[in-house]
This record gives structure tokens, C-alpha cells and sequence, in this order.
């Protein structure tokens, strides 16, 4: 069954795909509409589906779907316009490892960074600041008429921080403000978005799917050796997921097909997949 990346209404709700190898081994294929579930409702469903598979009757009730939101988050008529399909078939994906040795490695070159701190930076924020650093390094070298700025691991790691900080501070500020506050958001959004793509600058997504337990995950034959995401078709998105040892992080890297050359030919990039 083909499924549309762009989440068209006609597609089915949920795929899952089963497929026996000679070895004796099981893949579980499964793809779920994105206008029904997010990322960590995705994840709570594997949780309850394994559980459910085994028969668990342990003291944690499995959660059952709840849809009386509507009673206490009444729908608004806002207009978003037209939704714009996503994909592009000119993607493709690579994926890096950074096992627990890569880790340590980025956490040394910044340990200075937060010697008198008893937070230091987690791994997720570790890889998408050595990534985001790599990224446009490659981005440079494509565009070889531009001047090149020193951005490094040290700049990126509190750079990363303090957006986020000072976002999330501003739109709790915004949205105290009732129904006139979500309409400032959500034209603010719309309209930076557009200027994102008329103006032609490469935008970087980062997604973290580190946290959910996909690896306890068992349905009866044993806990997954492997867990993966699809081919997503929208460039510049990196999708950060957990290793199964639970110290490294996967980075499945989304670029144009014309861009991922010189993402492989950077310098810290081959140093680390050599």
C-alpha cells in the first residue's frame, strides 16, 4: 500500500506492515496519520499496543483515548489558508551514528563551557549543535562566494539554549493575552514561514525522538534490536532518535540530493562515519 507523504485525507488512518525474513526475524513497518497523533502520542501508542499484545496486567493501567477536549478548548474559527504539500522527492536521507564514545568526545570539547555548572548539556543538544555547525559548513562550501563565519560546537551550544528560552517566554507573554494573543501567534508563524521561503535561506529543522522507550517495546517475540523512521521527504530536517544501549544518539539527516555531497565531504562529518 502507498501511502501519500503529504498526509492527503484519503489515506488510511493507520498502515502497519509485517514482514518475516528467512532468518527467523520480524520488521513491524507502521505509519499513522499525523491529523490524529503527534510524535509522543505516537509513542505511547507502541507503548500501549506492546502492553496490550502481552496481556500486561500490571498495576499501570493502559491508557485509553480520551476525546472530550472539545469541552474545555472550544474550536475557534481561525483560517489558516491553503495547506501547502511538503514533499520532495528530491530528498534523501543519511544516517549517523554517535555511539558513546562520539558523546564523551563532543562532551569534552565543551566541558569548559560548563565547569562551574551542575547541568551539563545533555546529548541531544550536543549532536544538533555539532550538526548545525556541520550543516553549515556545507552549506558554505556550496555557496563558495560567501564569507565564511567561525561558527563552532562553543558558539552553537548557548546560541541553541537561549532561543529556546527567550521563545517560549515570549509566547506565554503573547498568549496571556485570550483569543487576540493566538491570532498574534499565528499570523507572526504564517508570516515568518513565508519569508523563510521567499527569501531563499536553508532553514534547519530538529525533531527529538530520543526519549520515547520504542526500544521496550516488545509484542510478544522479544524487545526490537533496531528501531528507525521512513525516508521523510522534507529537506533540511534532522530526526534525533535513541540507541538501543541508551548512551548515543541516531541522526537521520534529511538534505537535497544535490546538498548531501558536501555535507559527507565535511571535515568533522568524515571523522566521525570513517
Amino acid at each position: 500500500m502507498e501511502v501519500s507523504a503529504a498526509d492527503e485525507i484519503t489515506d488510511p488512518i493507520l498502515s502497519v506492515q509485517i514482514t518475516k525474513f528467512k532468518c527467523g526475524g520480524i520488521a513491524i513497518g507502521i505509519c499513522i496519520s499525523h491529523r490524529i497523533i503527534d510524535a509522543c502520542s505516537f509513542g505511547t501508542f507502541i507503548s500501549a499496543w506492546a502492553k496490550a499484545s502481552l496481556g500486561d496486567k500490571s498495576t499501570e493501567p493502559l491508557l485509553r483515548p480520551n476525546f472530550d477536549s472539545p469541552l474545555y478548548f472550544p474550536a475557534e474559527n481561525y483560517d489558516f489558508g491553503t495547506i501547502r504539500s511538503c514533499k520532495d522527492t528530491s530528498t534523501v536521507t543519511k544516517r549517523i551514528l554517535f555511539d558513546r564514545k562520539a558523546i564523551e568526545t563532543l562532551r569534552d570539547k565543551v566541558s569548559h563551557l560548563y565547569k562551574n555548572s551542575d547541568r551539563p548539556p545533555s546529548r541531544v543538544l550536543m549532536v544538533s549543535s555539532f550538526l548545525a555547525e556541520a550543516l553549515l559548513r556545507s552549506d558554505h562550501a556550496k555557496h563558495v562566494q560567501m564569507k565564511a563565519r567561525a561558527w563552532t560546537l562553543n558558539a552553537w551550544l548557548p546560541l541553541i539554549g537561549n532561543n529556546v528560552k527567550k521563545a517560549v517566554s515570549d509566547c506565554a507573554k503573547i498568549l496571556s493575552n485570550g483569543e487576540d494573543g493566538h491570532m498574534i501567534l499565528i499570523d507572526s508563524f504564517v508570516g515568518a514561514i513565508e519569508k523563510l521561503n521567499e527569501s531563499g535561506i536553508n532553514g534547519l529543522r530538529f525533531t527529538d525522538w530520543s526519549k520515547f522507550k520504542f526500544y521496550e517495546a516488545d509484542f510478544g517475540f522479544g524487545k526490537p534490536i533496531w528501531t528507525s523512521v521512513a525516508n521523510i521527504p522534507i529537506r533540511n530536517l534532522v530526526m534525533l532518535m535513541n540507541t538501543k544501549e541508551n548512551d548515543g544518539i541516531e541522526a537521520w539527516v534529511h538534505l537535497d540530493e544535490k546538498d548531501i555531497s558536501y555535507f559527507e565531504q565535511d571535515v568533522e562529518i568524515k571523522k566521525l562515519i570513517s
